[in-house]
């Protein structure tokens, strides 16, 4: 009984790390999707600036 309390105890937990990976994951994607259009936004800014004088 005690073991199988502790397997499924496991499996839930293992289910949990995946889970939060998965969202670190995601983050890290949409941190570097930001930091991309960011690079972006600034390019043109700094051609529209350097057209401009």
């Amino acid at each position: 009984m005690f073991e199988q309390i502790t397997a499924v105890v496991k499996s839930l937990l293992d289910k949990l790390s995946q889970t939060f990976i998965t969202q670190q994951q995601l983050a890290e994607q949409e941190a570097e999707k930001l930091a991309r259009t960011q690079d972006r936004v600034v390019s043109k800014y700094m051609q529209a600036q350097k057209h401009l004088s």
